[in-house]
């Protein structure tokens, strides 16, 4: 389980150092950011993040972290700039179209 931690002023960060076997939160922490020296576990807050989702849509709301599917990710924006250029392009030339949606499948291994 991924947790995500709240710090006073509302920022937030995904905590994925894994403790190992007998290490503390703290510690694993310290392990992770040893530039900042680690974060005191006292200043921040803790509570569970679900799997769905990325960062853009999770926010703090004052209370809690809340989870807003109605923000756009920065890949969802991609895939729609990207279709809305392959629409553009199949008007001018949809051969080229074909070859690009094909070389994308290649490239995210669909192929």
């Amino acid at each position: 389980m991924r947790r995500i931690f709240i710090k006073p002023d509302g920022s937030f960060f995904i905590h994925l150092a894994i403790p190992h076997a007998g290490e503390s939160i703290k510690s694993a922490l310290n392990r992770v950011w040893p530039e900042r020296g680690g974060l005191p576990f006292e200043d921040v807050s803790v509570a569970n993040f679900p799997t769905e989702g990325v960062r853009e849509q999770w926010k703090w709301d004052g209370n809690k972290v809340v989870y807003d599917p109605s923000v756009k990710t920065q890949m969802q924006i991609l895939r729609e700039l990207e279709k809305q250029i392959d629409d553009e392009l199949e008007l001018e030339s949809p051969n080229m179209v074909k070859i690009m949606r094909l070389v994308r499948k290649k490239e995210k291994g669909q192929l």
